[in-house]
């Protein structure tokens, strides 16, 4: 095995079978079990025949304990489980390149069977800091007629629709709908727990990065490669691993100023076990390690902090969104996230690279456009906000909206509090949310959605 990139495309299917084999050949010992999640749809020419609209497979590794729940099966939908221990996933993987696989006693037709791309992963799949691979098909977005109705059976849980249905039984937070690339193939994920980053921390006070280490295989050799550039030059870093701990010297001015850092962990065949990338403008998975460079006299510790940081459970940043927009949604989305959670900040101006820009040039056009002063319309654009969360809301959180100043630009902070009468809701669309990490998703109907309705942990209700 020859793990050197993050990403490798057109694998063959044999490659990539080799590969899985040596995988769990070096895990072995710390795998548990393997779940088999999938969502097969009734084809509705032929209702004997089952599709796949998407199969996950997932190697637990023994520190976390796997959740089994019986399929759920209604009219065009089923949701399938299955089990597998270790030993028996490669004659699995065997059984659905012929394109049929038997999962729960129901034979699901696999279209696209052939593995051939992997993607390695950190902390993607487990609250542990578990990385991995992942091995998938190319989806393309296949063409499933997938009903839109929602899942009705008095034995099983409610979903709104499938798309719902999909998102929770295969635990993909960002599961796009029938579009959704993923459609119509198997992945497979494969946790690497020999060693990987436990913890990475930069201490300004004592000027070094302090790097723990889970070293699990006594018996495997592993090098700290990465480098970091600055305006103050270029740093490679380079260590042989001798222990749990490493203090890596970073000067306060330097760290302050990064414009680039990368670290990866490699055995002594170079693979790569775990890894960390950030950028002035992006991060690879893992929270922010370092500040990110901002010069100004102006401070405001809302923003400057939030910007260090990074977006997480508790904050979202949003770029301008005009008037009639439908990305006003997005907001609404959070909004009912936050409320349903633990509260949060979304704060707009800044845009997808954490570059805070302001709304005030977008705000100004379209102030000019309507014929107003820069003050009027940005009290209009707040009262709009106002409505659309009124109008859209089952209930209203506490929230507040203020204008902020950082770094010479103008920005707007929704500062949402948790709520106290949960669950909230869309009461247009009925969708309801919550906050994993920086994602807003749907709660799980077994677990997550009762404990939204106080003293009716029993009832399932949308």
């Amino acid at each position: 095995m020859k793990n050197t990139k993050l990403h490798r495309y057109n694998l063959s299917h044999e490659y990539c079978v080799d590969e899985i084999k040596e995988i769990l050949k070096l895990n072995s010992q710390f795998y548990s079990t393997i779940s088999i999640r999938c969502v097969a749809i009734k084809e509705e020419k032929e209702p004997s025949v089952w599709r796949n609209a998407l199969c996950v497979i997932k190697a637990f590794p023994k520190e976390i304990v796997a959740k089994k729940f019986n399929s759920r099966i209604y009219d065009n939908i089923c949701l399938l489980e299955d089990w597998l221990g270790p030993g028996d996933l490669i004659d699995f993987i065997t059984e659905f390149k012929n394109g049929i696989i038997k999962i729960a006693d129901i034979d699901v037709n696999i279209e696209n069977p052939d593995l051939r791309q992997v993607q390695y992963l950190h902390e993607s799949y487990w609250p542990e800091p578990f990385p991995g691979y992942l091995y998938s098909a190319y989806g393309g977005g296949q063409r499933i007629n997938v009903p839109n109705d929602p899942l009705l059976n008095h034995k099983n849980p409610f979903y709104p629709n499938p798309d719902s249905a999909i998102a929770s039984w295969c635990e993909i937070s960002d599961y796009q709908g029938p579009s959704d690339s993923r459609m119509g193939i198997v992945s497979i994920f494969l946790p690497e727990c020999r060693a990987y980053f436990e913890k990475l921390v930069y201490m300004p006070g004592e000027k070094k990065l302090s790097i723990k280490i889970a070293h699990r295989e006594k018996d495997l050799d592993i090098f700290l490669k990465g480098a970091y550039k600055s305006p103050y030059g270029y740093q490679e870093l380079s260590y042989e691993v001798k222990s749990y701990t490493i203090s890596i010297p970073i000067n306060e001015n330097v760290a302050e100023n990064l414009e680039q850092f990368e670290i990866y962990l490699l055995d002594g065949n170079n693979n790569i076990l775990d890894f960390h990338k950030e950028s002035q403008f992006s991060i690879k998975e893992r929270i922010r390690i370092f500040r990110i460079p901002i010069k100004t006299e102006k401070k405001d510790d809302i923003i400057d902090k939030a910007i260090q940081i990074g977006e997480s459970n508790t904050l979202e940043f949003k770029p301008f969104i005009k008037i009639g927009d439908n990305k006003i949604n997005e907001i609404i989305e959070t909004i009912i996230a936050f409320a349903n959670t633990n509260g949060g900040k979304i704060i707009i101006g800044i845009n997808k690279y954490v570059v805070p820009v302001g709304i005030e040039n977008d705000l100004g056009k379209e102030a000019k456009r309507h014929n107003k002063s820069y003050k009027d319309f940005l009290e209009e654009y707040i009262g709009y906000i106002r409505k659309e969360i009124s109008d859209k809301l089952n209930k209203l959180p506490d929230y507040r909206i203020e204008k902020r100043a950082f770094s010479d630009h103008d920005f707007l902070v929704i500062d949402i509090s948790a709520g106290s009468q949960k669950p909230y809701a869309n009461i247009q669309t009925k969708d309801i949310f919550i906050r994993k990490g920086s994602n807003n998703v749907k709660p799980d109907p077994d677990t997550e959605l009762p404990k939204l309705i106080p003293g009716k942990e029993d009832l399932l209700r949308w």
